[in-house]
This record gives structure tokens, C-alpha cells and sequence, in this order.
């Protein structure tokens, strides 16, 4: 049904309106009340008009548009799991024929979970005014000065993904790790909203892990932000940071830029010369002069033909470290790419694909499409399309996370010279560099 306020229904009324008034003002120039007319024109706003029959609540009044939008999406909700329960007799959303493929997909679930109840939508553009990047330096006393001197946009709070007073920050749920730091989102043309990226620089000047996810972000009432609906993908709530010592963020830059294509070798040589001419089809020689002089026989076809050699279209690809198809048999390794927002899921050989991850479930023993996930598992939901999805539980050992920062130039170091170049003089003696304090 179309909405209330749309231009057909408000022309119709703002005509109508407008006789009343001037009905009621020229009734009250001649002395007389200004009844109904009149009360009735001045009630009627954008923000409340006349909807559809069946937008009447319990008093006969008509509801303002938001409480109509919300009895609409009360109602499509209703619709839709008469939907997924199909016609009555049936066992799925197809009858009959959605039990074939019952367990492999489904309609998406709602993408609104319990965690998201106390969350609002982020205007993250907004939230980046007045941060402009400039040119950028890199280091912890330039970020420090920056953040308090050029970067004038609003504060906000940012979950960090590295090790703090605390321990490891790799749950976002748990409070007392001291992992939320006061940061500005950065208005990098590098790195944009419409680009799923979101840059930031922390209070303290810190380079490490400076880009985030929407999910990780709380604005400077400490509400949360939602996942934005579209493009985005599902951030994780418990994961572990894949740091340069595991070899898994080398390993899997490696595999993405590898792709599993056809393996093609050079073609065989071609059969070199004799070494030795034949001599049976020219003069004879005197037995004398021919003693000790290898002479081969020329080759005889045995009816094969000749040997074609390996075909390179049937040669078998790379098992891993390569991108590629992979199978939901493989006991997958999830790995995120926080600086693109990008989900892969891997195999124990590092052959890895795109994985699109509209929701996690994170609960304990979750619900996962007709399965019910362990003790420390997550259910991971793929997106197929719009209306169908694919469920899958995953160990949390294997949720994996490669973040990325000012400083990511370590990652293509050497491993020894990585660790030298991480080294920084902290502050005091006692604090170590791989540990944060929260301020």
C-alpha cells in the first residue's frame, strides 16, 4: 500500500484543507465561532495525516506516519513467516518441493539481533567532517599532535583489536579489558564509507590497528552503531588477531593474489639430433674402418603414434596458498580482512574464497539454519542473494582476523627486520611496547 504523505494523498488533502480554513476564517470575520473547521486544519502536519482504513488505531484516530511505517513493517514481518512456513500441509516455503533442498538455504534471517537492539544508525560521513587527512604522518607523536591540534571533527569511542592492560582484546563484548579508546574518524579519500573502510586515529597518536568496523564504533554517548544495511559485511564480535609471527597474514596475502587457475607447463623439447649419423642409407665403409662405431638402428612405429605429452588443460591445480573454489565439507578457517571489510574462508592448505558474511551469530549453541552450532562456535550466514543464504559453524579458534594500520609496512619486512622496526622507546621502562594503557 503506498505510504501516508505520498504526493497523490496530500494534494487531495492539503485542498481540502485549505477550503476549510478559509471557510472557518470567513465564518469568524462575520462574528461567528471558529468550530471544527477550523481545529481540524490547524491539527493536520506532515508529521500526521490521513492514512489507509486499516492505519486506525483502537480509538478511531489516525496514526502519524512513523507508528503507520511500524505497524507496516509489523505487518510485512507477519506476512513473511507465513511465507517461510509455506501453505498449510507443505514443508517449506515451497511445499512440497522445499524440502528437497531443506537445510542448505533459506530465506536471510532479520538482520536486527539482540545485540543490535541498543544500537542506532552512525552517520559515519558526519562523524568524519573537520578530520581531513592531509598529508598524513605516521609516526605516534605526529598522530598525537594531529588529534589535538588539525583534527577538529566529534569524538568518539573505538574498540582497538590489539593487547591492552587488560589482555588481548579479542572480544568486543567484554567490558573490562579496557580496550575502547577515545578516536577520530578520519576523512580519508583513501579510505571512504562508500568504500566499506573506516580510518581512524587514536587520542594517544598509537599506529597500530588504525582502521575499524562500524559494529567496533560507539559515538560520544557511548550508543553503539549498527551494521549499515547495504554492502557491508558482518564484523565479528570474537576473534583472534593474526599477528606477523603466525605467518597467516603473509601466508594469506600470498594466497589472494595466487589464483587457483590451470597449471601450464612448456611443451616438451623436440627430439634432439642424433649423435651419431645413420649410416645404412650411405656408402659402406670397410669393416676395418667401421670397428667400434655406434650405429643406431632408425625408429620403428609401433602403431601409438606419436607421443602427445602432457596435456597442460588436464593438469591438476595447486592444492593451496592460491584463490580459488572451496568446499563446506573443508573444515573452513574464516579469515577477515578488516581494512576492506571483507570476509574469505580458507582451507588447512590456504586455498581460499570470497565469503560474503551478512550476519554472525554469536550466542551460546546458536541456532545455524536447521543445525544447532557447539560449545564455542559461531554461525557464520553467507549471502547467495538477496532472499537466500547458507549457514555454517565455525570455531572460534578458527575466527581469524588480519588488521592493518599506519604501520603496516612491517608486514612486508623480512620476519627478523619486522620485529626490529616494531620497536619503539615507550614512555617508561616498566611499560612494555606490545602492551596499551587505557587513558
Amino acid at each position: 500500500p503506498p505510504l501516508p504523505c505520498s504526493p497523490r494523498l496530500t494534494s487531495a488533502m492539503a485542498s481540502a484543507a485549505l477550503k476549510r480554513l478559509l471557510d472557518d476564517i470567513t465564518a469568524g470575520s462575520h462574528g461567528g465561532a471558529v468550530p471544527t473547521g477550523f481545529s481540524n486544519a490547524r491539527r493536520m502536519n506532515w508529521g500526521a495525516c490521513r492514512v489507509p482504513e486499516d492505519s486506525l488505531d483502537g480509538h478511531g484516530s489516525f496514526m502519524d506516519v512513523k507508528a503507520y511505517r511500524k505497524a507496516l513493517a509489523s505487518s510485512f514481518k507477519g506476512e513473511e513467516s507465513k511465507a517461510e512456513a509455506g501453505p498449510e500441509g507443505s514443508e517449506g516455503p515451497e511445499g512440497a518441493e522445499g524440502a528437497e533442498g531443506k537445510g542448505k538455504k533459506a530465506l536471510p534471517p532479520t538482520m536486527e539481533t539482540d545485540d543490535d537492539v541498543d544500537r542506532m544508525d552512525c552517520p559515519f560521513d558526519s562523524l568524519e567532517l573537520g578530520n581531513n587527512v592531509g598529508k598524513w604522518k605516521k609516526e605516534q607523536h605526529d598522530i598525537k599532535w594531529a588529534y589535538d591540534n588539525s583534527l577538529k571533527g566529534q569524538e568518539v569511542h573505538v574498540w582497538w583489536p590489539g593487547k591492552a592492560d587488560g589482555g588481548e582484546c579479542n572480544n568486543v563484548k567484554a567490558e573490562g579489558r579496557g580496550c575502547w579508546y577515545r578516536s577520530k574518524l578520519l576523512n580519508d579519500t583513501s579510505c571512504t564509507v562508500s568504500g566499506r573502510c573506516l580510518h581512524f586515529a587514536a587520542h594517544d597518536g598509537n599506529p597500530q590497528h588504525t582502521y575499524t568496523c562500524p559494529t567496533w564504533i560507539r559515538n560520544a554517548d557511548g550508543v553503539g552503531c549498527k551494521l549499515p544495511e547495504h554492502e557491508w559485511q558482518a564484523c565479528p564480535m570474537r576473534f583472534h588477531l593474526q599477528r606477523v609471527d603466525t605467518s597467516v597474514p603473509m601466508e594469506w596475502k600470498n594466497a589472494i593474489s595466487t589464483p587457483c587457475s590451470l597449471e601450464r607447463k612448456d611443451p616438451p623439447p623436440e627430439e634432439p639430433e642424433h649423435q651419431f649419423p645413420d649410416k645404412s642409407q650411405g656408402a659402406a665403409k670397410d669393416t676395418e674402418d667401421s670397428v667400434g662405431e655406434a650405429v643406431k638402428a632408425p625408429p620403428v612405429d609401433d602403431g601409438a603414434g606419436k607421443d602427445p605429452g602432457v596435456d597442460p588443460t588436464t593438469v591438476e591445480p595447486p592444492k593451496g596458498h592460491c584463490t580459488g573454489k572451496t568446499l563446506d565439507a573443508d573444515e573452513p578457517r574464516m579469515i577477515f580482512d578488516l581494512k576492506n571489510n571483507k570476509w574469505w574462508r580458507c582451507n588447512k592448505f590456504m586455498r581460499c574464497e570470497e565469503w560474503d558474511i551478512r550476519q554472525i551469530v554469536d550466542t551460546e549453541n546458536p541456532k545455524c539454519g536447521e543445525q544447532t552450532c557447539g560449545e564455542g562456535q559461531q554461525c557464520f550466514v553467507h549471502r547467495i542473494s538477496a532472499m537466500q543464504s547458507t549457514f555454517q559453524c565455525v570455531k572460534d579458534a578458527d575466527v581469524m582476523l588480519i588488521s592493518d594500520g599506519d604501520d603496516a609496512m612491517e608486514l612486508s619486512m623480512p620476519l627478523p627486520l619486522a620485529f626490529l622496526a616494531s620497536y619503539r622507546p615507550s614512555r617508561g621502562e616498566a611499560r612494555k611496547r606490545d602492551v596499551r594503557h587505557f587513558f
